[in-house]
């Protein structure tokens, strides 16, 4: 198929860039498409929802701290930008109990 090594390469290199180009315009239809977005938060959530308060129900919070850190529970005042998510949602959840 390829004459030389380097060109075999070159041609991987290449093939292998248009995918991902590819790969990456499709993220950002999707991203931009409101049905395919929630579908793929939809499956996130099934994947790597938790009970991270150990309050025995899945809830804001967790979701919170799972999108927050990755897919991990730790606590969120252990990054910074885990503390600015938190004091949101605290805000937010103040406002809501108040009205």
């Amino acid at each position: 198929m390829f004459t030389d090594t380097k060109t075999s390469i070159l041609s991987l290199l290449l093939i292998t860039a248009s995918l991902l180009f590819i790969e990456s315009a499709a993220w950002k239809d999707c991203a931009n498409d409101y049905f395919c977005a929630q579908d793929i938060m939809k499956g996130y959530l099934q994947k790597f929802s938790k009970d991270c308060n150990s309050d025995g129900m899945i809830n804001c919070y967790d979701i919170l701290t799972i999108n927050s850190n990755g897919g991990d529970c730790r606590p969120l005042n252990q990054s910074s930008s885990g503390r600015v998510w938190l004091k949101r949602y605290e805000e937010c959840r103040v406002a809501r109990i108040l009205t």
